[in-house]
């Protein structure tokens, strides 16, 4: 397998350097698949960490420190904004990856850009996991171990690491390729513990979703997820998180 680098400068923390200050769209580096939004989010922390600084300086008066917040205030709903608008131009952007065939029971077909949401600080894009059985995948019963051959639609995983165009490491994930919820419990009833899916069908009609979470790390620099074989998983995730 290819080895990709994990790099402590991936944090939120590491992209403060990277745009001088200004209004929500200034200096603004636009990604190739996630355009102007993780550039907005960049240009937020920026703020943000100036914002813990003024507020230093401005000590205990009341005024100076209700200005400053109100400025700050005023900038993330700017930015939020311009993200909102900048979200909706990538909706339907396919993602490029690698590794969507390394899986026995899955293939992964396709993976695309869905939906963004804009909060006051926060910015999260969520792309959609198309995937189909590559066999016919019994269905293990409800409160059964899954005997061999069977999947659990409650345990299937996909693992996958979000990756910059150096090939240093963004963040890690696992991804439940049953369901269409944001937390892989919920699991809808598209299929039953028991049923067989057949050779070809898709796991979910409507796609499994990752997060890719703006305002956690920096994305300007994304370039592709790749999908991960569990005990390569593990081990990325030993390393770059120590657990």
């Amino acid at each position: 397998m290819k080895t990709f680098f994990v790099s402590a400068c991936s944090a939120l923390c590491g992209m403060l350097l990277l745009n001088s200050c200004g209004g929500a769209t200034s200096g603004v580096k636009e990604n190739d698949l996630l355009g102007k939004v993780p550039g907005i989010y960049v240009n937020l922390a920026l703020e943000k960490k100036q914002l813990n600084e003024k507020l230093q300086n401005a000590g205990r008066d009341i005024d100076k420190r209700k200005a400053i917040l109100d400025d700050y205030a005023a900038f993330a709903a700017e930015c939020a904004q311009a993200a909102t608008e900048a979200g909706q131009e990538i909706i339907g952007r396919d993602i490029p990856v690698s590794g969507a065939d390394i899986y026995p029971d899955f293939e992964i077909t396709q993976v695309q850009v869905a939906d963004f949401r804009a909060g006051e600080e926060s910015g999260s894009i969520t792309v959609r996991i198309m995937a189909k059985a590559k066999r016919d995948l019994p269905l293990s019963k409800l409160g059964y171990r899954a005997k061999d051959g069977e999947v659990s639609l409650q345990d299937a995983r996909l693992y996958y690491a979000l990756i910059r165009s150096d090939d240093h490491l963004i963040e890690l994930g696992q991804v439940n390729p049953f369901t269409s919820k944001a937390y892989m419990g919920q699991v809808p009833a598209e299929y039953e513990p028991g049923q067989t899916i057949p050779a070809g069908s898709l796991c979910n009609s409507q796609g499994a979703p990752i997060a890719i979470n703006c305002h956690t790390y920096d994305f300007t620099d994304f370039a592709k997820i790749v999908f991960l074989p569990e005990k390569d998983y593990q081990s990325m995730r030993q390393q770059a998180y120590g657990f």
